[in-house]
């Protein structure tokens, strides 16, 4: 599928498969159509060239909106059960931790949703909140598509990174941001050495035609 806006191409003949139960995690700087590429995935944005075949039983949920009632100034926990590590639902005690996670993924919020949608979710949560999410998307038994700056954060929950290399053009690479960071740079080592062997064969096939002598001709 490609995508342009104007005369700039955001992505550019990219053939991908997302399965049920993968969390794939999206990385590039700032620009490179993050956001594009998901709406393309989930069918929110229809490509130029090219089509997405979407399931037709897709349920999409997001993060964000999940988390739009937060007091951003206080961390989760708090913000849930101010002063104590314990709250109280219907009767029944719970510690705060417990019923976080399911204030993050309650029935009602995520099912019957198969499809989770996490665009920049550290941003606004503290550290304990994190690993909660990190060990929750774990479980999680949907598809997860993630956004997100944090490295570790990231290593800790995608299995897969469609990332951005330039021009429109992106490349799938298993594993997280740190195993991304190890594939990019070895084959950009590979690319290099096999321009140096390319650059070296033409050199010399030029040394090899000027030291040629040239033919002569005589006249009968």
């Amino acid at each position: 599928m490609t995508k342009c806006f104007g005369e700039c191409t955001i992505v550019d003949r990219y053939t991908a498969t997302v399965m049920r139960c993968d969390k794939i995690g999206l990385v590039g700087p700032n620009g490179a159509g993050k956001t594009t590429l998901l709406k393309l995935i989930l069918g929110e944005l229809q490509p130029d060239d090219g089509r997405v075949r979407v399931s037709t039983n897709l349920q999409v949920a997001y993060f964000d909106q999940m988390c739009a009632q937060l007091d951003l100034d206080k961390s989760l926990a708090d913000t849930i059960s101010p002063g104590s590590e314990w709250v109280e639902v219907n009767g029944v005690k719970k510690h705060v931790m417990s019923y976080l996670g399911d204030f993050l993924f309650a029935p009602e919020r995520v099912r019957p949703a198969n499809v989770l949608v996490l665009d920049e979710p550290t941003n606004d949560l503290d550290i304990p909140t994190l690993e909660l999410l990190e060990e929750l998307l774990a479980d999680y038994d949907g598809t997860v598509l993630l956004v997100s700056h944090d490295r570790a954060f990231f290593d800790n929950v995608v299995m897969s990174v469609f990332a951005a290399e330039g021009g429109g053009a992106w490349r799938e690479y298993v594993g997280g941001f740190s195993d991304w960071q190890i594939q990019r740079e070895r084959s950009e080592r590979i690319a290099e050495e096999a321009a140096r062997q390319s650059a070296r064969k033409r050199r010399k096939t030029t040394r090899s035609r000027k030291a040629r002598p040239g033919a002569t001709c005589s006249a009968r």
